[in-house]
């Protein structure tokens, strides 16, 4: 017997949202963090990436349009580059919500549509 243990309607924005990498899903249920909540955490990490870089070595940053975005990108460079004790894994919320397609892909979750409406399910 198949039994479903969380189920979130989505609205159509969601769904755009959740395709552009905008909205994020807890890999755990159907929970939805928009990007803009997630940076919290992404600041707070690559912030303490950056003081343990800067208390051992000098570090010269170049000018970036989005700093954010591309410390996000190549923070695992900078981690194995500087030999840091930092692991994003410490950081809850960044390994907990993830892309739809990350989402869909785990065993059980399942993006539905049902006529005009679309559904996050989770069968366990």
């Amino acid at each position: 017997m198949i039994e479903i243990s969380e189920i979130c309607q989505l609205e159509d924005y969601q769904l755009r949202e959740l395709e552009t990498n905008n909205l994020f899903i807890n890999k755990y249920g159907t929970d939805l963090k928009y990007l803009y909540e997630l940076n919290v955490y992404w600041k707070e990490f690559l912030f303490d990436m950056l003081q343990e870089i800067t208390s051992t070595d000098s570090l010269c940053l170049v000018k970036q349009n989005n700093l954010l975005e591309e410390l996000k990108k190549y923070y695992k460079m900078y981690i194995k580059l500087f030999n840091l004790k930092i692991d994003i894994k410490d950081y809850v919320d960044l390994n907990d919500y993830i892309t739809l397609k990350e989402w869909s892909e785990l065993t059980g979750h399942f993006l539905v549509k049902n006529g005009a409406n679309f559904y996050l399910i989770v069968i366990k």
